[in-house]
């Protein structure tokens, strides 16, 4: 999926269905992945993907939603050179302890560090990984 740097690959907006998004290339947009779908409680499921050289982020995941992001490779995002920008996964301010990462590759992308804060990779930290998450 490739839909140019001023699109998502793929927005997913306010649903109450669970959605599962696997096993696609998503390169060359804006975001690979938007998530802005409010506090459903229903999942969003991102699994098998490769998700990489987004001008954004990999994942960008805004709001509160209930997330599983398994087996992904995210990689080489932020190529746009956009301040805060650039991660592997960017969680906004909003995102509570709904998201669960199992078992993904999250390399060499350019978000901006801050130290305790973020990597190149995760931005806010505290918000997306705890005691669940495994193997990342």
């Amino acid at each position: 999926i490739n839909a140019g740097v001023n699109s998502s690959g793929i927005l997913v907006k306010n649903a109450n269905s669970t959605i599962n998004i696997q096993n696609n290339e998503i390169f060359g947009s804006a975001n690979g992945i938007e998530i802005d779908r409010g506090s459903v409680s229903v999942p969003v499921n991102i699994s098998g993907n490769n998700i990489h050289s987004n001008a954004f982020n990999g994942i960008l995941v805004q709001a509160n939603p209930v997330l599983s992001i398994t087996n992904n490779n995210i990689e080489n995002n932020g190529l746009g050179n956009v301040p805060a920008n650039g991660y592997g996964i960017k969680a906004t301010a909003t995102v509570s302890s709904r998201v669960t990462l199992t078992n993904n590759s999250i390399v060499n992308n350019q978000g901006q560090v801050n130290a305790g804060q973020s990597s190149q990779d995760l931005s806010i930290i505290s918000k997306l990984l705890d005691s669940t998450d495994s193997n990342n």
